[in-house]
């Protein structure tokens, strides 16, 4: 989603009474204290999934820590007096990447605010960007094994770090918000995509559009 939709999205759902935007999450603090207290199960599917997809080397506690650092800070919204982190995703994170860690039965375990069979059924079906920035970078080849050109160790990575902010968030450690993934790939609600709605829908659009983040909020407290 781009940028102007984001904010825009951000706008209609803060128009409900019952959801306002929080202080964004950041993964360099609090999602490294998640990673203390996930089980060491959960550790060793994601070290499973991290082979999966190419990384190069073992993954201890410690070096996850270490790569959650690196995933930044995230808009989080509290809706009905719990907060979740919204993620928007496009096109780029539905590789055949992706699609190989959705597909980890560590989801069986996670209470994640998305469709996980929509995103399944979307992985793939779009042609990978190569351009440098978006396909190959030094530190993503760093970590994953993959030929320079084409590029492709920089999907391997994203595909990655999105399943280990599902896992961390996901697990829902003591203290840490839940997570919602939204994708005009994969949600429509009559027929428009969130962006549609939040750029030019309607009243009645926007409140059709509250309600999916409620459902999703249930899904991510529940699931």
């Amino acid at each position: 989603m781009r940028e102007a939709n984001r904010n825009s999205f951000i706008r209609a759902v803060c128009e409900d009474p019952g959801i306002g935007l929080s202080t964004p999450f950041k993964f360099s603090s609090r999602g490294v204290e998640g990673v203390k207290s996930l089980p060491d199960s959960t550790l060793a599917g994601v070290a499973n999934t991290f082979e999966k997809v190419g990384g190069r080397g073992d993954m201890s506690r410690s070096r996850l820590a270490a790569l959650v650092k690196r995933l930044g800070s995230d808009d989080c919204l509290e809706i009905d007096g719990r907060e979740f982190v919204v993620e928007y995703d496009e096109v780029l994170h539905f590789t055949k990447y992706r699609k190989t860690t959705l597909e980890s039965d560590l989801y069986s375990g996670l209470m994640v605010g998305f469709d996980r069979s929509d995103y399944l059924g979307a992985c793939g079906k779009f042609g990978m960007t190569g351009g440098s920035g978006r396909a190959h970078n030094p530190s993503a080849h760093e970590l994953f094994r993959c030929p320079v050109s084409p590029g492709e160790c920089r999907h391997r990575q994203r595909a990655f770090y999105d399943s280990l902010k599902d896992v961390v968030l996901g697990s829902r450690a003591s203290g840490l918000p839940g997570i919602i993934r939204i994708s005009d790939l994969t949600d429509f609600v009559e027929g428009r995509t969130p962006s549609q709605i939040a750029e030019s829908g309607s009243s009645g659009d926007r409140a059709a559009l509250v309600g999916l983040i409620r459902q999703r909020a249930q899904a991510a407290a529940t699931s």
